[in-house]
């Protein structure tokens, strides 16, 4: 091959050739070269062949020889080359190139890019612009990887392109890819939280309905609970009967649920005396209309004799036919030094005796008013004396229970009048309250109390 006639400098921009003509004098014309870097070769080259065939033969620092074809670089330089990605890491683990949609769970990637340029390599570098996350291009770095963490769920369109070492920047090499929103942010989870939030209103439609209907309920339960505490208040005696040689007391403590506990006292012409105490099966305003009844059969009959009047008041309880409702009651005859007693159903009676310093518990049978037709009751006549107590109760004394649930007890109330029967009619009343307030502990009586006391002067 023969040797070139142009000539060749090897400068720090590069390579250039100067020719000369008649017509155009000296030219200049640069040659891209970068293999390796100018500064790394030697001042000296060779230089050999003409026009597309001409060849350089250029020596290194480091004693190498490098041939260089000056006109197939100027090809080589216009011919603009796509950036490509080589490879693609979700969470560390490589994926397929055409990423489509990825689960919301791969949203950390990793590209890995590459340019095919022949020259050298370390020279190229990479500018990034993942749309739908950046702004813009970044700037041209060495770093060949570009990684994004915490993608959210959307579409993106990854771009990248590369520069040469001669500054030239290829074409963009581009990947379309969207990354699936996590299963709380689907269209179905949103449907499904429209579902919930729908279902959710109802319920509170439903549950504000349900408390606007138990509070008319619990107006209407109080409202018939103060009505029957009136009821049952208007039919206690509104004063204590005075009689000679007789200290009476009567008292009632009324449940929670007003029940159907009553007393009553009725002063005959004569000075005897008929004392009540009576219990009515149920709460409220039912049991409150049986006292009524009751009462107003006892106002309706002649003078009798406490069994003769329960089998009465048995038959009119039965015809009026309340259901299931029945009327327990105790009815006393006191006249001079007896006290005549009949029972229906209701706890015993006791009877404090000065002279013994006793009580005796005085139990008589009897099944509650309104259960049967034609029915009779037993009576017993005992002597009644000066300093004797009398006491007729309902079973909300006995019966009241304290924290442990343990019963007050008859046995226990027995004592208790044995202890105070010193004492008035009314003071008796008053230290039983004390002993039953000590065995309730603060809680409420499930039940009425009722205390009738009369006291033989």
């Amino acid at each position: 091959m023969p040797a070139s006639k142009n000539g060749w400098m090897v400068t720090e921009k590069g390579i250039y050739k100067t020719s000369f003509n008649l017509k155009d004098g000296f030219t200049f014309k640069q040659y891209p070269f970068y293999k390796v870097d100018i500064s790394e070769l030697s001042p000296g080259l060779f230089a050999e062949g003409v026009g597309d065939n001409e060849v350089l033969w250029l020596g290194s620092q480091d004693e190498k020889l490098y041939r260089y074809f000056p006109e197939l670089a100027i090809k080589e330089k216009h011919q603009n080359y796509k950036a490509l990605i080589r490879a693609i890491f979700a969470n560390g683990q490589k994926v397929p190139l055409e990423l489509g949609k990825l689960p919301f769970s791969s949203n950390n990637l990793l590209f890995e890019v590459a340019y095919p340029v022949f020259g050298n390599e370390s020279k190229t570098t990479f500018s990034y612009w993942l749309e739908g996350q950046d702004n813009s291009w970044s700037a041209f770095v060495s770093d060949y990887k570009k990684e994004y963490t915490n993608l959210k769920e959307g579409k993106y369109t990854f771009h990248v392109r590369a520069k040469d070492a001669s500054g030239e920047i290829s074409q963009e090499g581009i990947l379309e890819f969207k990354i699936s929103p996590p299963w709380y942010r689907t269209i179905w989870a949103y449907g499904f939280y429209l579902l919930m939030l729908v279902l959710a209103f109802l319920q509170f439609g439903k549950y504000q309905a349900k408390k606007s209907f138990l509070k008319a309920e619990n107006e209407r339960k109080n409202s018939e609970l103060a009505a029957a505490k009136d009821l049952q208040n208007r039919l206690l005696p509104k004063e204590l009967p005075s009689i000679k040689n007789l200290d009476i007391a009567g008292y009632l403590r009324t449940s929670t649920e007003v029940g159907g506990d009553y007393y009553d006292f009725f002063e005959q012409p004569d000075g005897s005396l008929y004392a009540i105490c009576g219990d009515a099966t149920g709460h409220g305003t039912p049991s409150g209309m049986l006292v009524s009844i009751t009462k107003a059969g006892i106002i309706g009959l002649p003078q009798l004799t406490p069994k003769d009047m329960l089998h009465e008041l048995n038959r009119v309880v039965k015809k009026v036919d309340l259901g299931i409702l029945r009327m327990s009651l105790n009815i006393a005859y006191i006249k001079n030094d007896e006290v005549t007693l009949s029972s229906a159903g209701m706890p015993p009676y006791f009877m404090y005796r000065a002279s013994s310093k006793t009580t005796e518990e005085i139990q008589l049978s009897g099944i509650p008013l309104g259960s049967f037709n034609n029915v009779h009751y037993d009576q017993t006549t005992t002597h009644f004396h000066s300093g004797d107590i009398l006491v007729i109760i309902s079973d909300g004394l006995p019966e009241a229970p304290n924290l442990a649930g343990e019963l007050f007890d008859y046995q226990k109330l027995q004592d208790l009048i044995t202890t105070y029967g010193n004492l008035t009619a009314q003071e008796v009343i008053d230290q039983l309250m004390l002993e039953a307030d000590k065995w309730l502990s603060g809680n409420h009586n499930p039940d009425d109390i009722t205390l009738v006391v009369i006291k033989h002067k």
